[in-house]
Parts: structure tokens; C-alpha cells; sequence
């Protein structure tokens, strides 16, 4: 987009959000103080740094980290909050339009601050890509869950890969998870793993 707050080049429409149950043993969340932003901490955020600041901070300008790697170097404005642990995070999914008008990939400004969203697009660099959340595997996956018509699914955690560990799809519920397991269990269903807490990190 342009420099202009109002053009319509940064602007996209929210196809689906997404409310992801979050283990509270996975710890706390990233705070970013000058912002406001609060975050899980292994959701990659883009950096944009003045080339003033340093030779280490430029190091890291434009780039696609993670909040707790930034926290972990000393670099950026951001800390972590052990004693922030939520049930839910949330997330969201733009519009196909959206998506497809950005072929070098989408991004979500939060209080300023770029983050990643599902189904990207973005297929360069190791933080951001991601062969099912930055797909449209992980729009195929959304459509097949209830309140997919209405702009608004919960998840509840997710399927992977036995033999590779890769993500493969989403469930709703425990009842779901238990059901998958036992039909796993039992050799009626593909060999995927389920793992019953979701994804953010």
C-alpha cells in the first residue's frame, strides 16, 4: 500500500476467525510495550526497524521472527509475560480476494506491528512459511468445520503426520479428538497422529 492510512491497498476483508484453544502449560505470552500488541510467542511477527538503531537491530530489519527469539536476544521491544496465560487465542483468515491479490503473501497490522496470518501465502524464509497454516490447506481445513459459513470456528487442536510430524488438519473438540484416536486405535481412519492441545506457541 501506499502512504496514505486510507488507501484501499491495506485494506482486506476477514474471511473466518478463528478461536484456538491454548494449553496454558505452553507459558506465557510476548507483550510489546511501545505497541500494545499482545502475542503468543512463537507467532511470527514482521520487524521494521530505522537502519539508526544499530548494527545487531539491523540485522533484523524487515525481517520475519519470532516474539520470543526477539526476547531471548535482547532485541526489539518485546517481553515475556509468564503470568499471561489465556484459554483461547485468536487468529484470523482474510478473504480469497484478499489472498490472491497479494501474491507475494499477506499480513495482519496489529497496532502497527505486521503479523502473520492463515493461509499467508508467503513461501520464503524459514520463521514465516508453513506447509499447512501459511497454505490453503489450512482454508481447506477451516471449510470443513462448523461455523466455517458464519465467519467464525473454534479449534480445539490438531491432526499431524505419524511419520513426519507435520501438521494435517483441525479438530473441533475433545469428543472429536477422542473419536480420531480410537478409530487410529483401531486402523479405520488414515494413520494420523491427533494431538489434543492446539497450535499457538
Amino acid at each position: 500500500g501506499g502512504d496514505d492510512d486510507d488507501d484501499d491497498d491495506d485494506v482486506g476483508t476477514v474471511r473466518c476467525v478463528v478461536r484456538v484453544q491454548r494449553d496454558r502449560m505452553k507459558g506465557g505470552l510476548a507483550v510489546f510495550p511501545s505497541c500494545g500488541l499482545t502475542i503468543t510467542p512463537g507467532h511470527p511477527v514482521l520487524l521494521q526497524r530505522s537502519s539508526d538503531e544499530g548494527d545487531e537491530r539491523e540485522t533484523k530489519q524487515n525481517t520475519w521472527v519470532l516474539p520470543r527469539d526477539l526476547a531471548a536476544e535482547g532485541l526489539g521491544d518485546v517481553t515475556i509475560d509468564h503470568d499471561m496465560r489465556p484459554d483461547v487465542v485468536y487468529n484470523l483468515l482474510l478473504d480469497e480476494d484478499t489472498r490472491r491479490s497479494t501474491p507475494s503473501g499477506v499480513a495482519l497490522l496489529v497496532n502497527g506491528m505486521p503479523c502473520a496470518t492463515w493461509g499467508h501465502g508467503i513461501t520464503t524464509g524459514d520463521v514465516i512459511k508453513h506447509p499447512f497454516f501459511g497454505t490453503e490447506r489450512v482454508v481447506q481445513g477451516l471449510a470443513q468445520l462448523p461455523g466455517w459459513l458464519e465467519g467464525s470456528v473454534d479449534v480445539r487442536g490438531v491432526v499431524r503426520d505419524p511419520i513426519t510430524g507435520q501438521v494435517r488438519g483441525l479438530v473441533t473438540s475433545h469428543e472429536e479428538t477422542k473419536k480420531m484416536t480410537t478409530e487410529l486405535k483401531e486402523g479405520t481412519t488414515h494413520p494420523l497422529r491427533v494431538r489434543s492441545s492446539a497450535t499457538p506457541e
